[in-house]
């Protein structure tokens, strides 16, 4: 608890994060559209998260599209639809790529050849 009161920023976000909540869990008011209020509530607690990097940005974006799909606000088809596109995966596969190249040392062996 002290490392979140010398970080006022995580503080704030964890506040925004909790009124989201509150608001996903609390009965809508009359005039208000149930799936939209519901649907800005998880975007701006979701926001809160990304912008003070309290966990990583993978995980936020996973969690926000599975609690999409869990609380019925989008079918499975719409809220992981991005990834039946060939380009994600071609960016996913380049990373992979990457992070063995670094892991094992060849990124820098070519990179000697290279500047060399």
């Amino acid at each position: 608890m002290r490392s979140l009161l010398k970080q006022p920023a995580k503080l704030i976000a964890l506040a925004i994060f909790a009124s989201a909540v509150l608001v996903m869990v609390l009965p809508v008011p009359d005039g208000f559209d149930p799936k939209l209020t519901r649907t800005a509530a998880m975007v701006v607690a979701a926001l809160a998260l990304l912008a003070t990097h309290i966990l990583p940005e993978q995980i936020i974006f996973l969690a926000f599209m599975l609690a999409v799909v869990i609380t019925g606000l989008a079918p499975v088809e719409v809220a992981f639809g991005g990834f039946t596109a060939s380009s994600i995966w071609l960016v996913f596969g380049g990373n992979l790529i990457s992070l063995a190249m670094m892991h094992t040392g060849l990124m820098k062996r070519i990179g000697g050849v290279a500047g060399a």
